[in-house]
């Protein structure tokens, strides 16, 4: 999640978030990896369920809209699926349409980050909470 969040730094998470509410765009999430493994995945909410999401050169376009990036968020850059390394993996083809009940996520370091891009939505019953904020 760097540059938002570097290497080695902690984080809070709140578990409870997500028990009456639902995740949020731009929202930072803890969750279970697609894999099974005892890690915790930290990644940032760009498309809801049932939205459809395509990454561009010039941003991220949901349901035929471009997103307005946060203030917050200018230090993300916009990396299309076309530069996407194919060691990671297959990459998911766009445009995606969200399963219901599921959450597309992306590391703020697009370049270099194994998420939604490579193993689709992430099932909410995966997600563990919201990284609060620093």
């Amino acid at each position: 999640m760097a540059p938002t969040i570097k290497a080695g730094e902690q984080v809070t998470i709140d578990y409870a978030a997500y028990a009456l509410a639902r995740p949020q765009r731009w929202d930072v999430i803890a969750f279970k990896p697609p894999t099974p493994t005892n890690i915790v995945v930290l990644k940032r909410v760009i498309a809801l369920p049932s939205e459809t999401i395509t990454l561009t050169t010039n941003g991220i376009v949901v349901n035929g809209n471009f997103l307005t990036m946060p203030a917050f968020l200018s230090n993300a850059a916009s990396f299309p699926p076309d530069k996407l390394l194919p060691s990671m993996g297959d990459v998911v083809k766009f445009p995606y349409t969200v399963p219901s009940n599921q959450y597309f996520v992306i590391g703020d370091n697009w370049s270099n980050s194994f998420d939604s891009r490579y193993y689709g939505a992430v099932p909410v019953t995966s997600i563990l909470g919201r990284v609060m904020n620093k």
